[in-house]
């Protein structure tokens, strides 16, 4: 039988190619903005993603021969689905946080690497941080992985099997050793709200709102300090999470999984 695409292969293929190009980019528009004296990262990092990620969307949809909607099903989001992707959004990233906390324990060698990245992010440009993590990187990101390649891999591959695929290929994209399993974790279980709802908007929902939480940590804007969650973490002493806030956002994740999928049932 005819595999459709893509598989697991073109898309891995593609993805390297798309990195390589977006390294390509960024060279190029540091070397412009050198030039015209603009110094703002931020700025930089969103024209680079935009025009990148823009081009992969428009490859991936012309080689996809699909149409629009069937790739990109946006739907209305309801009340009840609002709010429990919201909630799911929040104990994912608390919970998510304590298992970067352990992978940052064990291998701490990993979190220079962290350091470095958060060192990307101006805390002095709040507004286009913003949109760049809340905005721009939900929506492209969902686009390409619950889009176009969960599309296709659904076609060639048993459910379960999409869902691991496209949450390995959306892991490996961020580069990132340190979140690589936290992103692995976030990849399988938006895989699951696209599977259950079949929209499109759920993921994007959910992806952003993940990211807001992190960027308000980020930026220090959160109201409470929280041992191993709101604190950075450092290479001289690791700081984890109270038991009773990572076990209750264990709960809350999976009650609201538990309950979003009723609601579609």
């Amino acid at each position: 039988m005819k595999k459709v695409f893509p598989t697991f292969l073109k898309a891995f293929l593609l993805i390297l190619l798309f990195l390589i190009f977006q390294i390509l980019s960024s060279y190029l528009l540091e070397m412009f903005f050198s030039k015209i004296g603009i110094k703002n990262y931020i700025l930089k990092l969103i024209l680079d993603s935009s025009i990148t990620l823009s081009i992969f969307i428009l490859l991936l949809f012309k080689l996809s021969k699909e149409n629009f909607k069937t790739l990109f099903p946006l739907k209305k989001i309801s009340t009840k689905e609002f709010f429990l992707v919201i909630l799911i959004s929040i104990s994912f990233v608390v919970f998510s946080s304590e298992i970067e906390n352990w992978i940052n324990h064990f291998f701490p060698s990993i979190l220079k690497f962290q350091e470095l990245i958060n060192t990307l992010f101006d805390l002095n440009s709040p507004v286009l941080t913003f949109f760049l993590l809340c905005i721009l990187a939900p929506v492209t990101e969902e686009f390409i992985f619950r889009g176009v390649i969960f599309n296709g891999f659904q076609k060639n591959y048993s459910i379960i099997t999409t869902i691991l695929l496209t949450a390995f290929l959306f892991a490996f994209m961020h580069l990132n050793p340190a979140q690589f399993f936290p992103a692995f974790l976030f990849g399988i279980i938006a895989g699951w709200i696209f599977y259950n709802s079949e929209n499109l908007s759920l993921t994007i929902l959910f992806h952003g709102v993940s990211n807001f939480i992190s960027y308000i940590v980020l930026m220090k804007f959160f109201p409470w300090e929280i041992e191993g969650f709101s604190t950075f973490p450092n290479t001289i002493d690791q700081e984890f999470e109270p038991f009773s806030v990572f076990f209750s956002s264990y709960i809350i994740l999976n009650f609201g999984i538990y309950f979003l999928y009723k609601l579609k049932r």
